[in-house]
C-alpha cells in the first residue's frame, strides 16, 4: 500500500478516535476564553514564563557557541553532548531538594547566580580549554535546577486547576522565546562588539533571573510559603 495512503488513513483514524461524540457536551467558547484571560492576567504563570525565558536565553547563548569554545579539544561534538547531559543531573537534584523542602525561589536564585558566574568566566577569561570545558559542565549542571523547579511550580501558581495546561503552555513559550532570541542576539553582538560581549547576555540574564526569583516564593499559596 502507498505510504501516503497509510499516513492519511492513520491521520483519519486518530481524528476519529479523539473527536468528541455528538452526544457529549462541548465546553463553551466563553469558558476557554476566560481560562486564557485568567492565565495571562495571573501573576504566577507570567512570572514562570519570564523566568524560563531568561533561563533559556542564558542556556542557548552558551550552547550555540559550544563547538567554537571546545574545538581546540578536538572532540567538540562529544564534549558538547556531555555538557548537555550534565543538565539532567541538575534536574534530578532539583527534584530531590524540593522533596526535602528547599525553597523554590532559593533554588532558582542559587542556580542563576552560579550560571552567571560560570558564564562570565567562560566568555571573559583566557583560561585553558579544560577549564573552559569544566565551567561549561558546571553551567549546564547547575542550570538544570531551574527547569525542574519551574515546571513543578506550574500547578501551584495556576489560577485554578482547569487552566493549568495553559499555564504550562505559557511556560514552554518562555523556553521557546529564549531559544529564539538568545543565539540570534548574542551572535549579532559578538559579530559587532567582539567575543566578550557574550558575557553581557549571561550577566544581564542571570541578574534579571535572580531579581524575579526573589518574588517566586511570595507568589506561592500560603501553605507552600510556610514550607519554603
Amino acid at each position: 500500500m502507498d505510504q501516503r495512503l497509510v499516513a492519511l488513513l492513520s491521520l483519519l483514524t486518530i481524528i476519529a478516535a479523539i473527536s468528541p461524540s455528538q452526544s457529549r457536551p462541548r465546553p463553551s467558547a466563553g469558558g476557554f476564553h476566560a481560562d486564557v484571560i485568567a492565565t495571562v492576567k495571573s501573576r504566577g504563570p507570567v512570572l514562570l514564563f519570564a523566568l524560563f525565558a531568561l533561563y533559556s536565553l542564558m542556556t542557548f547563548t552558551l550552547s550555540s557557541f559550544l563547538p567554537i569554545l571546545l574545538v581546540a579539544l578536538g572532540t567538540a561534538g562529544v564534549l558538547s553532548a556531555l555538557i548537555t547531559l550534565s543538565n539532567v543531573i541538575g534536574n534530578l537534584a532539583a527534584g530531590h531538594m524540593l522533596s526535602r523542602g528547599v525553597g523554590r525561589g532559593r533554588l532558582v536564585i542559587t542556580a542563576a547566580t552560579l550560571m552567571g558566574a560560570a558564564g562570565l568566566w567562560i566568555f571573559l577569561s583566557q583560561s585553558g580549554d579544560l577549564l573552559t570545558f569544566t565551567s561549561c559542565v558546571l553551567f549546564s549542571a547547575i542550570g538544570g535546577l531551574i527547569p525542574a523547579t519551574l515546571i513543578s511550580t506550574v500547578p501551584m501558581l495556576s489560577p485554578s486547576p482547569a487552566p493549568a495546561p495553559m499555564a504550562m503552555g505559557l511556560l514552554m513559550q518562555g523556553s521557546n522565546l529564549g531559544q529564539l532570541i538568545g543565539p540570534v542576539a548574542v551572535g549579532t553582538a559578538i559579530e559587532v562588539y567582539g567575543w566578550t560581549s557574550g558575557a553581557a547576555f549571561i550577566g544581564i540574564g542571570a541578574l534579571a533571573c535572580i531579581l524575579l526569583a526573589t518574588t517566586l516564593d511570595r507568589a506561592l499559596p500560603v501553605k507552600e510559603q510556610k514550607k519554603a
